[in-house]
């Protein structure tokens, strides 16, 4: 929510795990690992963490997700064609609306954020949206 941008489009994929019994005492959320490569030779990321989901009517659904990244941005700078993010490690929140079809099939829309909550001197954050197409295996 400044006034520098980044360029690219980031290529993605993602990779979710069955929830573990363990996790049922916090809504069994599932495990996932995800990457996001961007073209333009800015800001990528690798990621890991935990994503609930809820269907609210039948085939929609919400998916909401909290995990650490890891990125390859700068951490300080004042080029206003890229973002200053404090920390190599940052916290990854994202949200998702989409909707399954043809039993194995889902396509969403995602809203996804990126800082380092103040840990560090510069917390530019960085902000993506996008489209998402998803098989389950």
């Amino acid at each position: 929510f400044d006034e520098n941008r980044e360029d690219g489009i980031d290529l993605g994929a993602e990779v979710f795990f069955v929830s573990p019994r363990i996790f049922e005492a916090i809504g069994s959320p599932r495990p996932l690992i995800g990457i996001a490569a961007n073209t333009a030779g800015d800001t990528s990321q690798i990621y890991g963490g935990l994503t609930w989901d809820w269907t609210f009517w039948e085939p929609f659904f919400v998916e909401g997700t909290l995990a650490l990244a890891i990125h390859d941005g700068k951490l300080d700078t004042r080029r206003p064609d890229r973002k200053a993010l404090g920390c190599r490690v940052l916290f990854r929140e994202s949200v998702s609306l989409g909707t399954r079809f043809l039993a194995r099939h889902s396509i969403s829309l995602q809203v996804a954020h990126i800082s380092n909550a103040n840990l560090c001197s510069d917390n530019a954050g960085l902000n993506t949206i996008g489209i998402q197409y998803g098989y389950r295996f």
